[in-house]
């Protein structure tokens, strides 16, 4: 919970009509229950290469993290995500 990490992961987004490509973060306590969460970063256009944004926990609280991409049903998005990375900050 006291670290900002750097979440990196290569991205491919061949078409998307309408809305956002999205990426959300949930926060959980030791104990797996959910805390809180955070919309980090979107894209509404192709674009294909390295895609990061920086993650720093809500609260000490935070003992794990997950990471969500989110895509609108019905906005015409089509492409490819790989190796998504989670890279401590110093």
């Amino acid at each position: 919970a006291t670290k900002t990490y750097q979440i990196k992961q290569w991205l491919s987004v061949e078409a998307i009509t309408s809305g956002v490509v999205g990426f959300y973060i949930d926060e959980y306590d030791a104990a797996g229950n959910w805390i809180s969460g955070q919309y980090k970063a979107s894209i509404g256009q192709t674009y294909s290469g390295d895609y990061s944004f920086d993650y720093t926990p809500t609260s000490a609280a935070v003992a794990k993290a997950s990471w969500q991409m989110i895509v609108a049903g019905n906005s015409g998005t089509s492409g490819h995500i790989d190796s998504v990375r989670w890279f401590a900050k110093p």
